[in-house]
């Protein structure tokens, strides 16, 4: 999902997207025909690198880090998500081809404001 609002700040969700596949044939190209301030992915998505880098926001804000909805097997922790900004290739990708957007991992009940670095792009 892409949602632009009235002031011009573009959010994406990818929801629980985990393709592998023809996906990704439009993921590469996102960045190309939008502008994505906010990108919301599920931390473990296959090749989470890839997808940051086709939609190229100007910061990542992964969800289902250390989802407390899950038993704790299933929990993953949050350095998780910076080791996948590294270029860990557990769940899919390139071993160290991680990627460079800033990354703001955060908490249930935790809040983030995003200030635009500059003019509308």
């Amino acid at each position: 999902m892409l949602v632009t609002t009235p002031e011009g700040l573009t959010v994406a969700h990818t929801g629980d997207q985990w393709s592998r596949g023809d996906d990704f044939k439009w993921i590469d190209q996102v960045a190309s025909r939008f502008h994505v301030h906010i990108l919301l992915p599920n931390d473990w998505s296959y090749d989470l690198a890839r997808l940051v880098r086709g939609f190229n926001p100007d910061v990542v804000v992964p969800g289902h880090a250390n989802e407390l909805g899950h038993g704790i097997d299933k929990r993953q922790t949050y350095a998780f998500s910076y080791e996948r900004r590294a270029g860990s290739s557990r769940f899919g990708g390139n071993r160290n081809v991680g990627y460079a957007n800033p990354l703001i991992v955060m908490t249930w009940g935790e809040s983030y404001h995003y200030e635009r670095p500059g003019p509308i792009r």
